[in-house]
């Protein structure tokens, strides 16, 4: 009986993660016009060279529809739609010294955006990302605020445009990068660390 159990505990397990959606499923990586692309929708996973707009080298994060396309990426500085070339309004994330000055290869802040749908509207992807401060010379950087930015994909013909942009969520003192999420227990809302 415990075997009939567990397999059907496996099964229905199996499932579930067969149906769960794929917005994590390209990554990319590179400078403009030398990217690399790796497609985790292919079986075997497949890498292969992408002209990308923008130069991706440390913040960075991609997000593709339910089956696995691409639809927009950020370097945390800028964002691109799904043809590789800037989003409608989707320049100047992230304002200030560090975007003044280090935004020729992207946001050099590791773990420092990311993408989550809007629960209520399938349309609405939302931004979240942190800019660096520096606290004191050399290299104590923190965060004093964490953003959000709304990209409406409903508009541009599908391939999206930023509808608000460098929202501030919260006002305090942030560790720099380290953003992540968690679906929360409703299986709807997400839980923003």
């Amino acid at each position: 009986m415990r075997t009939y159990i567990f397999l059907l505990v496996l099964i229905s397990i199996g499932q579930s993660l067969s149906a769960q959606a794929k917005h994590d499923h390209i990554w990319m990586f590179g400078y403009e016009n030398n990217g690399s692309t790796i497609n985790f929708n292919d079986n075997p996973i497949s890498i292969y060279p992408e002209n990308i707009y923008l130069n991706i080298f440390i913040d960075n994060t991609m997000y593709s529809d339910d089956n696995g396309s691409l639809l927009f990426y950020t370097n945390g500085c800028y964002i691109a739609d799904a043809t590789h070339q800037m989003m409608v309004n989707g320049d100047s994330l992230n304002p200030g010294y560090f975007f003044d000055n280090n935004c020729d290869f992207g946001y050099p802040m590791p773990q420092g955006v990311l993408a989550l749908p809007d629960p209520s509207n399938d349309s609405i992807k939302f931004l979240f990302h942190k800019p660096y401060i520096i606290v004191s010379n050399p290299f104590d950087f923190v965060s004093n605020v964490l953003y959000r930015t709304t990209i409406d994909m409903s508009l541009n013909n599908g391939l999206g445009a930023v509808v608000e942009k460098n929202e501030i969520i919260i006002e305090d003192a942030l560790s720099s990068g380290e953003l992540t999420a968690v679906k929360h227990a409703n299986n709807t809302d997400w839980w923003i660390l």
